[in-house]
């Protein structure tokens, strides 16, 4: 090492330097400083995996209900319905004489030897599905006949029931087309006077 003089001030001179000496023990660690200021925030990172689904909530109350619709338009009028049917009886307890008119409705033992017991028809029609029935066998055994009359003339819709025995038969093949106005009576024949105990029914369909 050079050897190196000071002087000093107040006249006094400084000796050389002497050699370092050995590095001394390290001392105690100080007192922690201050935290510093905070950094920058740094960049946004990428967008993470999308969660699983979690549970669905509860359902909702009902909403209030809405407005009615319009009323829809008047459907098609739909097919006729069928038209009904009025049944037409004649009654007849018992007959001694024919040719004899037999009463409507009724089940009178005398029968008018004229037409006193037509009726008219209040509207056109059709006649049909003619039966005769004999409630009583007190007859001979002959058959009566009964026929249907318009204005007096002789039609299609007759039917023959034999006395002596409880029994009908019917006419469901012919028909009879009348107008309004006509006249309907009904006449019972047979080979044998009688007296013949029948307790007879005919009756018959009118309608369109």
């Amino acid at each position: 090492m050079a050897d190196i003089r000071v002087n000093r001030p107040d006249g006094a001179h400084t000796g050389a330097h002497g050699e370092h000496g050995e590095r001394g023990e390290r001392g105690h660690r100080g007192p922690r400083g201050h935290d510093g200021h905070d950094g920058r925030d740094g960049e946004t990172g990428a967008t993470g995996a999308t969660g699983a689904t979690g549970v669905t909530g509860a359902t909702g109350a009902t909403g209030a209900a809405g407005a009615a619709g319009a009323t829809g338009a008047t459907g098609a009028t739909g097919a006729a319905g069928s038209s009904g049917f009025t049944v037409l009886l004649w009654g007849l307890g018992i007959f001694t004489t024919v040719p004899a008119f037999v009463q409507p409705g009724g089940t009178d033992n005398d029968t008018a030897s004229t037409d006193d017991f037509a009726f008219v028809v209040p509207s056109a029609g059709t006649l049909r599905n003619m039966f005769a029935r004999h409630n009583a066998a007190g007859g001979s055994g002959p058959v009566a006949t009964y026929t249907l009359l318009v204005n007096g003339v002789a039609t299609a819709l007759v039917v023959s029931v034999p006395t002596g025995a409880v029994g009908q038969a019917s006419n469901l093949v012919d028909t009879v087309i009348v107008a309004a106005g006509d006249r309907l009576s009904l006449i019972v024949d047979s080979e044998s006077v009688g007296p013949n105990l029948v307790e007879a029914k005919i009756s018959m369909q009118f309608g369109p």
